[in-house]
């Protein structure tokens, strides 16, 4: 069983972590290695539970997993080129400090090649934690590009966990092709098993059983557990299973995280070479932001998507597991990766706290090197003769427009940060453009200066704030009107000067008014 004391050192220090607005998984991989120090926990058992986590964890990717997300060339591309790069940087780096090593001295380049592949993912976990305390959209380019490059990333470590199985797969595996045939029977089920406890025991049976399957015709169990995955996703149900199950993932994650300190310790040779490779990450960002520009990004998505990706990857953690128990790469390895994982979110948190104010301080220098021509999402945007502009046009902000325009016909416009639904509207008749109103360089190529009101409507309550204090800092004149959807948020908002619509409280007055209507009372 899993040692108490061990789980809860892991809370505590995933707690003070979690407090100093880092992972808490940084607090479980220190625990880790205390606890080997002195011998507390078992490593078989943290295996099993870090195993089961993993195929929970590719499960979870599968499901939001879109494959039209990945077509932009500015995703794969990127995501394809950097990898390939990356791989050579640090396998040359890693051939020219072999000569200096000693327990970690490697025999043959076969081992630096699977060293350096396990070096060149990033953090989904880190990524992600970043553009949510920044108040970011998941439908904002920078992270979309962001995530995009994660999920190829993602794909491109399943593929080497199969080929690194060791193992031909079973003559029959070509039966596996016929899986799609079951997506009715796994989504029928989905939208049958409720909301309760019962969906994540389905979702966790699927991901188990797919993995079964998969290891039956000696494929990686991993494969499995996304295949399926996939096959139960896009759809309504699918979305709020995943919600559900990418908590309990990150649970049985700790077991795997907490496992790498077991490994061994640190000693003067393994750290000198975490932070050797932590200089050279570096580099990273760089390469990153030349290949966006290169791509027609802005400068300013460029900047942040590649901050977001300035680390290395829990992901490259299992892959080099993997590697390690075929014996290709050397055990002690493990524990230069886990510091330097380490090493790189210490790096990578306070800079990406910090990236807005620098955009904002260095705006003149970076957008020197962006092209002249961009994409369609970049471009320039025309509000014309609008009096009266709707950030958000998710669920509330069409109703929003339908209302304006009733009163005021022709002066009202929506913006947008899904391209899909700009498009929808517009086909509707509403007038909507595409733009980022989290981007204060897009708020002010909008010309947001002459306007009157502003409805902001968008998906958090960090959000609203955001744009609120880009658009006085942008000297915006004019009345900003803001949902909320909490008193304390009222309060927060009113402060600023906003005017607030509580949707709580003010949707339960019109639902009584509406229903005292209808009753003729």
């Amino acid at each position: 069983m899993l040692e108490p004391l061990e789980l809860l050192f892991a809370f505590f220090a995933g707690f003070i972590f979690k407090r100093l607005n880092y992972p808490p998984l940084l607090g479980y991989l220190i625990v880790g290695f205390i606890s080997s120090a002195f011998g507390i926990g078992d490593l078989e058992v943290l295996e099993q539970v870090g195993e089961f986590g993993v195929n929970l964890m590719l499960f979870v990717i599968g499901l939001k997993l879109r494959v039209k997300e990945l077509k932009p060339p500015q995703v794969w591309g990127a995501a394809i080129i950097q990898m390939l790069l990356w791989v050579g940087v640090i396998f040359l780096v890693l051939i020219a400090l072999n000569p200096f090593l000693d327990v970690l001295a490697f025999e043959n380049n076969h081992s630096a090649f699977n060293l350096a592949f396990a070096f060149s993912f990033s953090s989904t976990v880190l990524a992600i934690k970043i553009f949510d305390d920044r108040g970011a959209s998941n439908t904002s380019l920078y992270v979309s590009v962001t995530i995009g490059i994660l999920i190829i990333q993602d794909i491109i470590a399943v593929v080497y966990l199969v080929l690194s199985k060791g193992q031909m797969p079973s003559v029959w595996a070509f039966c596996l092709l016929l899986l799609p045939l079951l997506r009715p029977l796994l989504i029928r089920i989905l939208n049958k098993v409720g909301y309760d406890e019962l969906l994540i025991f389905y979702g966790i049976s699927v991901a188990v059983i797919g993995a079964e399957i998969f290891d039956f015709f000696y494929l990686k169990g991993e494969l499995g557990a996304l295949v399926f995955g996939m096959l139960m996703g896009n759809t309504e149900k699918s979305d709020e299973l995943y919600k559900r199950m990418s908590k309990l993932k990150d649970l049985f994650l700790i077991g795997f995280f907490l496992s790498i300190g077991h490994y061994g310790l640190p000693n003067i040779e393994i750290i000198s070479v975490a932070l050797i490779l932590c200089g050279v990450l570096l580099i990273r960002p760089i390469l990153y932001f030349f290949m966006f520009v290169a791509f027609k990004l802005r400068a300013r998505s460029s900047v942040l998507s590649s901050l977001g990706l300035f680390n290395y990857s829990e992901f490259g953690l299992i892959v080099a597991a993997l590697a390690v128990s075929v014996e290709l790469i050397p055990q002690e390895w493990m524990t230069v990766i886990a510091l330097a994982l380490t090493f790189s979110f210490f790096i990578s948190i306070p800079i990406n706290v910090r990236a807005i104010s620098y955009l904002d301080l260095y705006n003149d220098k970076i957008i020197r090197f962006q092209r002249k021509s961009l994409i369609l999402q970049e471009s320039d945007v025309e509000l014309g003769n609008a009096r009266f502009v709707i950030f958000g046009m998710g669920r509330i902000g069409p109703s929003i427009y339908e209302y304006m325009e009733e009163f005021y016909e022709g002066v009202s416009i929506g913006i947008e940060n899904n391209v899909k639904r700009v498009e929808e509207l517009n086909n509707e008749g509403v007038k909507c453009v595409f733009g980022d109103v989290t981007d204060g360089e897009f708020l002010r190529r909008a010309n947001l200066i002459d306007r009157e009101l502003i409805f902001v409507s968008l998906t958090t309550h960090k959000e609203n704030i955001a744009v609120v204090k880009l658009l006085q800092k942008n000297n915006f004149k004019g009345t900003i009107s803001v949902i909320c959807r909490f008193e304390e948020e009222q309060k927060e908002l009113e402060s600023m000067g906003c005017i607030t619509f509580n949707l709580y409280t003010e949707v339960g007055h019109g639902f009584a008014e509406d229903t005292l209507e209808k009753l003729g009372i």
